[in-house]
């Protein structure tokens, strides 16, 4: 029976795109009857799920998003594809992009003719709506291309994750490229990010030094951001914002379990885009939310979104574009 995350994951690709109305009418329709079935705790707001499972479906390779100033407009669901994931021996890949209900079965019977295997599990352990993980073991390259020959999908044999962690843009790219002022006319309600607590509150009594602040939208209810420094400010994404913040600070928030490779980055601190999917790709599993006890604040419990499987090097390459340094 296919998962609460399944659904959603068929439904956009049965449209291949999708306006923020269209998914939001579709994922908070699901979420109603899971609450009310008794899945999820009915205190957690929608919205927040709704924002996560987003950031999974996208961190996995399965939707893209366009947004436009900041807002997101768009979804686009990728084409479906074999990806291969890193590691020595046996060949893996998983399946990412677009699914119908009817794909697992036809890569198990596609695996079946070469003596591969075909494994598809839950993880609702991971993330309440991330959809199935499906994976193709194989001895060989050729193998895994057979079966997705079958199914009229590519391989690709070299892992994306090692590719995107390459490729991606890093902190000092994005900087450069925004466009400062120091025109600021805008009284809407604002919030500074506390570097301390890795959240947005209260607006600080002292306008000096470097902040990143958030103005909401009287009419739209959304969040604008802005960057400040040196008496100027701009217009920035707020991922990127948060960790130029943190940068300027000399604050490590990224961190790397080397025994287990596992990258842990805290849930309110959430990665950009092509970060998040180099180190889940590495995986094919969805990040999983932990807590943890923050030893810089002995009385206080952080939860950190956790990336399995993450090689030292992969991790290395996104945390010095991330203006982290692998710690």
């Amino acid at each position: 029976m296919p998962s609460d995350g399944d659904t959603i994951l068929f439904a956009l690709s049965a449209w291949r795109t999708a306006s923020r109305s269209l998914f939001k009418r579709c994922f908070d329709e699901v979420h109603r009857v899971r609450v009310e079935q008794g899945g999820l705790d009915r205190s957690t707001e929608t919205a927040l799920h709704r924002w996560r499972t987003l950031r999974v479906l996208t961190a996995l390779g399965h939707v893209d998003i366009a947004t436009v100033g900041g807002l997101l407009e768009t979804i686009a669901v990728a084409p479906p594809a074999l990806v291969s994931i890193p590691g020595t021996g046996i060949r893996r890949a998983i399946l990412c992009g677009a699914r119908s209900p009817g794909t697992a079965t036809s890569l198990r019977a596609a695996a079946v003719k070469v003596g591969a295997s075909a494994i598809s599990e839950s993880q609702a352990r991971y993330s309440p709506y991330a959809p199935a993980r499906i994976e193709i073991q194989a001895e060989s390259d050729q193998a895994i291309e057979h079966v997705a020959g079958q199914l009229n999908i590519p391989y690709f044999p070299r892992p994306p994750a090692r590719a995107i962690a390459q490729l991606a843009g890093s902190l000092d790219e994005y900087l450069s490229g925004l466009s400062w002022s120091s025109d600021d006319n805008l009284d809407w309600q604002r919030e500074d990010f506390d570097i301390d607590r890795l959240w947005f509150g209260r607006a600080r009594n002292s306008n000096d030094g470097p902040r990143l602040s958030r103005y909401q939208d009287p009419v739209r209810t959304t969040w604008r951001y802005r960057l400040y420094r040196d008496g100027q400010y701009s217009e920035v994404d707020a991922d990127w914002g948060r960790l130029a913040i943190l940068a300027w600070d000399g604050k490590e928030v990224l961190s790397y379990q080397r025994a287990e490779r596992t990258v842990r980055a805290p849930v309110t601190v959430p990665l950009p885009v092509l970060a998040s999917r180099a180190f889940a790709l590495c995986s094919g599993f969805a990040p999983k939310v932990t807590t943890r006890r923050d030893v810089r604040q002995p009385r206080a419990n952080v939860s950190y979104d956790s990336y399995e499987r993450v090689p030292p090097s992969v991790f290395a390459s996104v945390a010095r574009k991330l203006g982290q340094e692998a710690s």
